[in-house]
């Protein structure tokens, strides 16, 4: 019984590990949307008054998804 349940454990761990690492998509612009609101932050050393960091995974491509928003701003304005 207990090898059952070292095995289910292995497991999980290898599962948890592969989410960790996988990038959601759909989280980019709400990771977008929260840096443009102020609530958080790109990166950890940018991070003042308790304001969390998105997560190392999604920096690049909530960068390039902020600087497309710039440019959609910039060409609306014009």
């Amino acid at each position: 019984m207990i090898s059952f349940f070292t095995d289910v454990y292995a497991v999980l761990c290898y599962v948890k590990e592969k989410c960790n690492m996988y990038v959601f998509k759909t989280m980019v612009p709400i990771y977008g949307y929260l840096i443009l609101n102020g609530s958080w932050v790109l990166t950890k050393e940018e991070a003042v008054e308790g304001k969390k960091a998105i997560p190392k995974r999604y920096v690049e491509l909530v960068s390039e998804w902020l600087a497309e928003q710039e440019s959609k701003r910039s060409e609306a304005t014009e």
